[in-house]
């Protein structure tokens, strides 16, 4: 696949353990495709579980995050007490147990959507996680003798809406990435690829025990997306809340995370699956991913999506919006083996006509 020189730099971002897999598989899909694009595609694999980032194969160790550290959660609230005055509960709280509390995050926020959110605060202001995004960026902005870099990029956020990292970190992040590119002075258009909580309750991959946390993360997920964008696209609404996704960064009126939202659901409007397992549904969203930022169909999709501007707009008007899609991935397989014979023998005929022939008929 080569790409023209409209092609914009892309920056990667997976969330949790299954969106940095996801993210991968579309650097390995790119990459095997064209090599070129090394210097136009960056990564960025973060999560709270060290051990999940170690088992990347395709991602460079300064682009795997861990934004979390080997505290408790105790130290956490210690450190950043401001939290325990806004969105989180305090230690002296009967929510926050002896358990929760003497937890350490470095191996996950045990399904705990709020430990995953403290955990970024604290790297935001600790640990300069911002710095680590703007330098990211900065580093798609390369001159080379094939492509200029015209000052816009696409930044594509997936992960899953099940576990506490993604569900608790996926809007934050979305928001603080834009952050970070007008830092850099940069235009970033933020979209997103999320499977959906059914994918693992009812794929099979989780104990029973755990499936009612993992459909409250999704749930609650979903309704704080769509209050950020109820607060930005629909004012009439009034909407009255403050959201800090950084340390003295909030989201403004007219703000979204995202210009849009893809989600994989375990089955489709048929009722039709993928299956149980969750190999195919992560292959199903590295492949959206990578046709939406790599493929002419990508180029089709951004289309749609500029020129929806009259569906948006009734939509505003009825009180709603028109900002989430699900999608549904084929493969265009090419009869490679056949293909290959049929221009050997093409070439053989084209080598065998002209002179050759014409020595065949002095000589017989």
């Amino acid at each position: 696949m080569a790409l023209d020189g409209n092609f914009r730099p892309t920056l990667l971002v997976g969330i949790g353990g299954t969106g940095s897999k996801i993210a991968e598989t579309i650097l390995e899909t790119a990459h095997r495709n064209d090599r070129s694009l090394s210097a136009r595609i960056g990564i960025l694999a973060l999560d709270t579980d060290l051990n999940s980032l170690n088992d990347l194969r395709s991602v460079e160790r300064r682009s795997r995050i861990a934004f979390s550290r080997p505290e408790t959660v105790y130290r956490l609230l210690e450190r950043n007490a401001g939290v325990e005055r806004t969105w989180c509960y305090s230690r002296r709280d009967a929510e926050m147990s002896e358990a929760i509390l003497g937890m350490s995050l470095i191996e996950g926020a045990g399904q705990i959507r709020m430990l995953t959110r403290l955990a970024l605060h604290d790297a935001f202001a600790n640990d300069s996680l911002m710095t680590t995004l703007e330098d990211a960026i900065s580093r798609l902005g390369v001159h080379d003798s094939d492509q200029d870099f015209a000052g816009s990029i696409h930044i594509l956020v997936v992960g899953s809406l099940a576990g506490a990292t993604g569900s608790g970190a996926f809007a934050q992040l979305a928001l603080a990435l834009k952050q970070a590119a007008r830092q850099r002075e940069v235009n970033a258009t933020v979209r997103g690829v999320f499977l959906l909580p059914d994918v693992y309750a009812r794929g099979g991959s989780l104990p029973r025990t755990q499936i009612p946390n993992v459909l409250a993360n999704g749930y609650a997920s979903l309704k704080e997306l769509n209050a950020y964008n109820v607060l930005a696209s629909l004012p009439h609404r009034k909407a009255d809340f403050t959201f800090e996704y950084a340390p003295n960064h909030t989201l403004k009126q007219g703000e979204m995370p995202y210009s849009a939202v893809t989600f994989v659901d375990y089955e489709n409007s048929n009722g039709g699956s993928m299956g149980r397992g969750l190999d195919s549904y992560i292959d199903m969203a590295a492949r959206a991913g990578y046709l939406m930022i790599f493929s002419p169909l990508g180029a089709n999709y951004g289309s749609v999506t500029v020129n929806d501007v009259r569906q948006r707009l009734a939509a505003i008007s009825s009180g709603s919006n028109n900002l989430y899609s699900g999608i549904g991935i084929a493969a265009v397989n090419y009869p490679i083996d056949s293909m290959r014979r049929f221009l050997s023998k093409r070439l053989v005929l084209e080598n065998l006509r002209g002179d050759w022939t014409r020595l065949e008929r002095f000589c017989f």
